[in-house]
């Protein structure tokens, strides 16, 4: 089956034969096409065993498969070597390990954390935690009057004494994407700082380089990609992950072992303790073979016209306020309604068959910034039609109607 040439995208993912659900909660975590299943129970029916240890066929067959996902993902993100790429249970695990394993290590009194307030709490509070333990300054990124990132503004933040920076690639609180690339280059002119890109939201977007990026992190989740939750990835630059100490410890991280002491394995072992969500890790690398071969073109030529279209539609709902800048708004779009309450809304639009998420979405000194406790918050994947937006428009109509 040539995925390129299939109109009908929703046909590839088993829920929506199965069920009747309008899905718009992608930013959340993405349905899975069926080539992605079909590799999971492949993996559990035929060959399943732990990796690298075993000596036998299946254990052999498991561990390549295991590590052909490690060279896929090296090839997606454009990273150096296979050594970069650590696999975790998700990107809040990945970015843990950085701050516990890097940031406790490294960072000190008058050193400075730089964030915004748009990070997700995965890339917030670990930079909470290690500024308390190691005294630390965090120092927070506030929005311009719009609502919007202004590069001027966060640059001014940036000094010799920056020695960590922690940016998201694209909010998911706004549906937000800062210059990344812009605020690395001058961080690399500016400061000594580290730099990790929360790539969480802008994978299933965007084509990650993360050697043009010169990003020293990047994290992300499967999940989020198309592919089996309980897989996360880290790339970080090798010279940097050798110079830092384990952050989980037993398994395979290790080298030799004695009573009293141990040496450590090779990258990327070293920070992969345990026995890994092997089936799951496995079948990542089909969900990468069906991005790349859909593309982030036909991607963007899906999911742009709708979230514009969205945008315009609910401009036109009286009382309707849409959170950021208007017209830049990448596959989400968060926004309150006068006089409902976003968890009703979200209930109404329930019981139509209609998923979207409510709530803080995992960014609560967001939402407060803006002046809310919670929002609604509408996000599309590369199957979503226009048909969807039609029918979540006029629910959201409708349910202004039903609460008067």
């Amino acid at each position: 089956m040539n995925i390129s040439e299939i109109s009908d995208l929703k046909s590839l993912f088993p829920i929506f034969k199965n069920t009747d659900v309008i899905f718009l909660d992608t930013a959340a975590s993405a349905q899975k096409p069926q080539i992605v299943i079909d590799a999971q129970k492949q993996c559990y029916e035929n060959y399943y065993a732990n990796i690298h240890r075993g000596t036998y066929n299946i254990a052999s067959t498991a561990t390549s498969a295991f590590e052909e996902t490690r060279t896929s993902i090296k090839n997606f993100i454009n990273a150096n070597s296979t050594e970069e790429i650590i696999f975790t249970k998700n990107a809040t695990e990945a970015i843990n390990l950085v701050a516990y394993s890097y940031g406790l290590e490294n960072l000190q009194p008058k050193d400075e954390i730089l964030v915004t307030i748009m990070e997700h709490h995965s890339n917030l509070v670990p930079w909470q935690l290690v500024a308390k333990k190691t005294g630390a300054t965090l120092k927070v990124y506030h929005l311009n009057e719009e609502e919007d990132f202004d590069l001027d503004e966060y640059l001014q933040l940036i000094n010799e004494n920056t020695k960590f920076i922690a940016l998201t690639h694209l909010a998911n609180g706004l549906g937000l994407e800062p210059p990344v690339e812009h605020a690395i280059a001058y961080a690399r002119a500016n400061s000594p700082a580290k730099i990790l890109i929360d790539g969480a939201q802008i994978i299933s977007h965007k084509k990650i380089d993360v050697q043009k990026m010169d990003c020293d992190f990047f994290a992300f989740s499967g999940h989020k990609l198309y592919g089996p939750s309980g897989v996360g990835v880290l790339y970080g630059k090798k010279n940097i992950l050798e110079a830092m100490p384990p952050f989980l410890a037993g398994g395979e991280m290790v080298g030799t072992v004695s009573e009293k002491d141990a040496t450590y394995n090779h990258l990327p072992y070293k920070f992969e303790a345990g026995t890994p969500n092997i089936a799951d890790i496995i079948a990542f690398k089909s969900a990468i073979e069906f991005v790349e071969t859909l593309g982030f073109d036909r991607i963007a030529q899906i999911e742009t016209p709708l979230i514009r279209k969205l945008e315009i539609e609910l401009k036109e709902i009286q009382g309707l306020r849409i959170l950021g800048p208007a017209d830049a708004h990448k596959s989400l779009i968060c926004f309150v309604i006068d006089n409902i309450s976003p968890y009703d809304l979200a209930t109404f639009l329930d019981n139509k068959n209609i998923a979207i998420r409510v709530g803080h979405h995992c960014a609560e000194p967001l939402i407060h910034y803006l002046g809310y406790e919670s929002s609604a918050r509408i996000s599309v994947g590369c199957y979503n039609t226009e048909d969807d937006i039609n029918i979540v428009i006029k629910n959201i109509h409708a349910a202004k109607k039903f609460f008067g």
